[in-house]
């Protein structure tokens, strides 16, 4: 197998979904476990590991599923507006919300139907 054009000696392994990693914090687990319960590792892995290979778009498909889409009538858990909804918080400040929408890895605003 060749990485960047360049021929490896030994096999390189390309982890699948149902696949148990072998190494690192999360030994002995699936890809699959991991992606949902420390995301921000399997971003590391990925971008900084010499060792490790996936194939990303079901990475990336898998991820999906755990991103929530915050609704309008939804109240935020956390910040300096804990407590209020998706569109209290618009009217007060609405580059707030812009700013978490674009700086979430967790969750997307559906802003379809805000009153504006």
């Amino acid at each position: 197998m060749d990485i960047l054009g360049e021929p490896t000696c030994e096999p390189t392994k390309v982890y699948g979904l149902d696949d148990k990693l072998e190494f690192g914090k999360h030994k002995g687990k699936t890809l699959l476990e991991v992606i949902h319960c420390d995301w921000k590792w399997v971003k590391w892995a990925i971008s900084e590991s010499e060792h490790f290979f996936c194939d990303i778009d079901e990475v990336i498909k898998e991820r999906k599923k755990d991103i929530k889409i915050l609704q309008l009538e939804d109240q935020l858990d956390f910040g300096k507006y804990k407590g209020k909804t998706i569109q209290e918080v618009y009217s007060i400040d609405p580059n707030y919300l812009m700013w978490l929408n674009e700086n979430s890895e967790d969750f997307v605003i559906d802003f379809s139907g805000l009153n504006r």
